[in-house]
């Protein structure tokens, strides 16, 4: 399967007019970063982001990694550990890293953080599109 980006992906597209449209991405030594200011628009219960924008940046930023690395690849699992809840308005800086590389799939990690707050990490296992 070919994997081709066409700025319409709902995290970091900006042609899609319902997505994140999430940047700044940059590295940081081994680790990819970005940050992330969540609207009300982005809520759950009142005040509180809904778990599956918190686990759709990390996505993001562990697949984000790999592209930066020059592997194509796609989220084959992910585990998200929730561990405060994430107030709408906090701006938090999202950073990914790799922990280790089998032949077809890469086990990669990332959390959701301000500086006095953890509050999301998650690990994941992504395919390689371009393994024979």
């Amino acid at each position: 399967m070919q994997i081709t980006a066409d700025d319409y992906c709902f995290a970091c597209g900006h042609e899609n007019p319902y997505g994140l449209r999430l940047s700044g991405f940059r590295m940081a030594g081994e680790r990819y970063e970005f940050e992330f200011t969540p609207a009300r628009h982005h809520q759950g219960w009142q005040g509180i982001v809904h778990g599956g924008i918190v686990a759709t940046v990390l996505d993001e930023a562990m697949t984000r990694l790999l592209w930066e690395q020059g592997i194509k690849a796609v989220t084959a699992e992910i585990a998200v550990r929730y561990r405060k809840p994430l107030p709408v308005g906090t701006r938090v800086k999202v950073s990914a890293w790799k922990v280790r590389e089998f032949s077809r799939l890469v086990e990669v990690a990332a959390a959701v953080a301000d500086d006095k707050n953890e509050y999301a990490t998650a690990t994941g296992k992504l395919m390689r599109m371009d393994h024979p």
